[in-house]
């Protein structure tokens, strides 16, 4: 605990060390030791470290970690240890309550946008204060406002049990809108950043996105398909090259 100014509710409190993405989405990847594997970033003089607990800072104050607690991650775990997933190529699941399932994958945006954390921190611009509003106030907007899609990474016969540990969120454009992919529970969540979506957008949230009813689809992929695999694999080959033009006394190789 230390003082500061909460992110969420902005008051002058005693800080907790709160979780940037809950710690329960850690553990099917935990090693007997709890820990976890960390792919750094390429300038980073390592190129995996371990980390315990997750990735944890001074965010909120107590009342507001309870509220994130109680509201969306309790609520989000008690279904998602429960839920029958789909077989490939997608399926819809159903169950769940639609204000605490979306604000749930939207706080962990936030929090993603509010922290310090190199690898995790993403630019939110004027949406992490709308975001923070909405999570403030438990209100999930229309389906189509920030609507999320969501693809289970498989192994085999297995999900891959990769969470943002190894994951870092990445950036892309989609439908004339900012998207954001963040892999954690063996899902790649793809959050649309908008609240004034094109006709194009709202259409597939229609069809994809959690929807008021408490169902959404989720696609279902190997898990070396996916985007954010794929960035990974790109990072450790740059690394990897990096690497090879370094020779035993520290000197590269250009410019010798």
């Amino acid at each position: 605990m230390r003082p500061g100014k909460c992110k969420l509710c902005g008051a002058e409190r005693e800080l907790c060390e709160s979780h940037i993405i809950p710690e329960f989405c850690f553990k099917p990847v935990y090693d007997q030791k709890h820990r976890a594997s960390r792919v750094n970033l390429p300038e980073q003089p390592a190129a995996v470290s371990w980390i315990q607990k997750g990735f944890r800072e001074p965010l909120l104050c107590c009342d507001c970690e309870r509220l994130f607690n109680d509201n969306y991650e309790r609520p989000f775990k008690d279904y998602w240890d429960n839920v029958r997933l789909p077989s490939p190529p997608a399926g819809r699941i159903g169950g769940f309550d639609y204000t605490s399932f979306k604000l749930f994958h939207l706080s962990i945006l936030w929090r993603a946008g509010v922290c310090s954390e190199k690898g995790i921190k993403l630019s939110l611009g004027p949406y992490a204060e709308k975001l923070r509003a909405m999570l403030f106030s438990k209100d999930p907007g229309p389906v189509d406002h920030y609507p999320i899609l969501g693809r289970i990474m498989m192994m085999g016969e297995r999900i891959y049990p990769a969470g943002s540990i190894g994951l870092a969120p990445l950036k892309r454009r989609h439908k004339n809108c900012r998207q954001y992919i963040l892999s954690y529970c063996g899902v790649e969540w793809f959050v649309a950043v908008t609240d004034h979506p094109a006709p194009e957008l709202a259409r597939e949230a229609a069809d994809y996105a959690p929807r008021a009813d408490g169902s959404m689809m989720l696609f279902v992929g190997g898990w070396l398909e996916g985007p954010s695999v794929r960035h990974i694999i790109k990072r450790l080959k740059h690394r990897n090259e990096k690497s090879a033009e370094r020779i035993p006394n520290g000197t590269t190789r250009r410019g010798t």
